[in-house]
């Protein structure tokens, strides 16, 4: 449907039989990211959802991140707060509400995780702050579906000012994604 918008989150994870240094040397360069900024704003918070797209570009963030050796997911964006979880002592996120429950549904992270809400102080376990709802469509992987249906300080110590540079630097990551994939500027 015309406005709909799409995430992509990369999961953390590289494709089987990848060399992890080099799959992320590769998404740094998709993502326009400088080594430092890429370990900071990336690696150090994965899982993490990139900005809300249409179906098209994130079908093609999608493609370029998995072809890089990277594992990363695609789900329908709601118009929700992003959600922050502690993961072995870190802040990992912002991630899509979508995105948490389809990972806690998997198993790739446990309901009483600690998560927040972005804008909020109050943590507490990932299953009551997701009201324990099924995803929406329990067979989602990382292949997207055939054709589209119809971020404050969350002591992580992001400031409001990270966030504005993380949006723009999605969005310039997302211009040059499209550039390359057209063929306009060479890899």
């Amino acid at each position: 449907m015309a406005g709909s918008k799409y995430s992509v989150t990369l999961t953390g994870k590289i494709r089987s039989g990848r060399d992890a240094p080099a799959v992320w040397a590769r998404v740094a360069l998709l993502l326009r990211l400088g080594d430092t900024a890429f370990r900071e704003r990336v690696l150090a918070r994965v899982p993490v959802t990139l900005k809300a797209v249409d179906y098209a570009s994130a079908m093609r963030q999608l493609e370029a991140l998995t072809a890089a050796g990277a594992d990363a997911r695609m789900l329908a964006d709601e118009p929700e707060p992003r959600v922050w979880m502690r993961r072995a002592g870190r802040t990992c996120g912002p991630l899509t509400q979508a995105y948490a429950r389809f990972a806690m549904h998997a198993g790739d992270v446990p309901g009483d995780m600690l998560a927040c809400l972005h804008g909020s102080t109050r943590w507490q376990p990932l299953q009551t702050l997701l009201g324990r709802k099924p995803p929406a469509d329990a067979s989602i992987t990382s292949k997207p579906p055939d054709r589209p249906a119809s971020a404050g300080n969350a002591s992580g110590g992001m400031s409001g000012s990270l966030l504005v540079v993380l949006v723009i630097g999605g969005s310039l990551s997302l211009l040059a994604l499209l550039a390359v994939l057209l063929g306009l500027v060479p890899l």
